[in-house]
């Protein structure tokens, strides 16, 4: 492969990173060049004139760079994913298990144990789960809709969920998979799908209008570009999907 391939490869994983992050491009040009030891992407660039190529070793410190913010798309789905939970002081993984052969919206599904309660953690259609005995979070999609905390089975006398202490780190780790998941999906979708413009102006990540305004079919409510970028397009009133978000209230011209 021609070094300067090269160099399209990691402008490429940049802009990837870009979306990931939700941040510019720039912004990711200048955090890969610090990670193959340059100042600055100028620095790289002007070495570039001068002869320096990057090497295969320099595009897999880029690509693990992405799968470090974007683990679900990493090729280490192993490490990638799994390291963000070591910050959580008694959770333990033990395994983590492909999901894609039956369910290509899910991810890998994760067991382990929380101070010496064992759980699973699992994605299911962009939505975490996380679940032991006798209790079941749900985190949403939506980044505004509020997470879901269940008992599921009333006659465990010392439910772990009752702690404040368990609660918290459940929650912890369940939203630290809710990022991951959060991250894939902005590396999926077009940047002004989660980058308007300074006039609000945002490009819907399924249908590709580009508008500073919107409507919800479901709900009928009206919200600016800014509000979905922020939710993934998802309705900030009643959490509709994207595909109930429209540039126009189009249903209000149907006949009765």
């Amino acid at each position: 492969m021609a070094t300067t391939e090269n160099l399209d490869i990691i402008k490429t994983l940049a802009k990837r990173l870009a979306r990931a992050q939700r941040t510019k491009h720039i912004d990711a040009l200048e955090l890969i060049a610090r990670e193959l030891g340059f100042p600055h992407w100028n620095a790289l660039m002007s070495d570039f004139k001068k002869g320096w190529r990057p090497s295969s070793t320099d595009l897999e410190a880029a690509e693990n760079l992405l799968g470090a913010v974007n683990p679900l798309r990493s090729k280490d789905i192993g490490g990638a994913a799994l390291s963000p939970f070591s910050q959580v002081v008694g959770l333990t993984i033990t395994s983590s298990t492909s999901q894609t052969n039956y369910d290509p919206f899910s991810a890998d599904e994760i067991t382990g144990e929380l101070d010496g309660h064992q759980f699973r953690l699992m994605v299911l259609l962009d939505d975490v789960i996380m679940e032991g005995r006798g209790w079941r979070i749900l985190i949403p999609e939506a980044p505004t809709a509020k997470p879901e905390v269940h008992l599921t089975d009333r006659r465990l006398k010392l439910n772990p969920i009752s702690d404040e202490n368990f609660l918290a780190k459940a929650m912890a780790a369940a939203n630290m998979r809710a990022a991951q998941v959060h991250a894939r999906i902005a590396s999926d979708w077009p940047r002004r799908s989660t980058i308007p413009d300074a006039e609000g102006n945002a490009q819907h990540p399924l249908f590709g209008g580009v508008s500073s305004e919107w409507f919800c079919l479901h709900c009928d409510g009206e919200f600016s570009g800014t509000q979905l970028a922020k939710n993934f397009w998802h309705c900030p009133a009643c959490s509709a999907t994207p595909i109930d978000i429209h540039e126009s209230r189009w249903w209000c011209d149907q006949p009765s």
